[in-house]
């Protein structure tokens, strides 16, 4: 089933045709980028959408969630599991885990559906689509797979940066 998943996965990621939605991206990815090395292709992103619409709110799911589309706080339903924050999800039951987790990709799809058209309300899409959602990629890549530093090059820069502060 596990080789099945991550084959069918891989599929849907690199599908230019169909958009893929995440809340934190650079979270959701970051298993299947770092541990599959899947590529995604066209993808949305609502906390960084939310961040262009609204800096000044929080930008977590069930705020989100619960601001934008009246659908109260679900993380009550791990709560009850997860006795502090050591412990692991894998001794929440199974069925919880996927009421929680249809519950946060409906709440996603929901939020994209809105925040879609107010990234061109607010005059921001082009920033978002154009800018921050490729650098964010990049970024998360970067943060998976290192940045090779020519050590020489960095040296350099050290002392000009040192002889002009002094």
């Amino acid at each position: 089933a596990f080789l099945f998943i991550k084959s069918l996965m891989g599929e849907l990621f690199k599908r230019p045709g169909i958009r893929k939605i995440f809340h934190n991206a650079k979270f959701d990815l970051k298993f299947p980028l770092y541990q599959w090395h899947l590529e995604i292709k066209n993808f949305g992103e609502t906390m960084l959408a939310h961040f262009l619409i609204s800096e000044g709110m929080p930008h977590d799911l069930e705020t989100l969630g619960s601001y934008y589309c009246g659908i109260p706080n679900w993380e009550f339903l791990l709560k009850s599991y997860l006795k502090n924050k050591e412990q692991p999800y894998s001794t929440i039951p199974s069925e919880v885990l996927w009421h929680y987790n249809c519950v946060d990709a409906d709440v996603t799809m929901r939020l994209w559906k809105k925040f879609e058209p107010m990234l061109i309300q607010e005059g921001v899409s082009r920033l978002y689509f154009h800018e921050t959602l490729p650098y964010s990629y990049v970024l998360l890549k970067a943060s998976l797979k290192g940045i090779a530093v020519d050590r020489g090059k960095l040296e350099k820069s050290i002392a000009l940066f040192d002889s002009k502060l002094n």
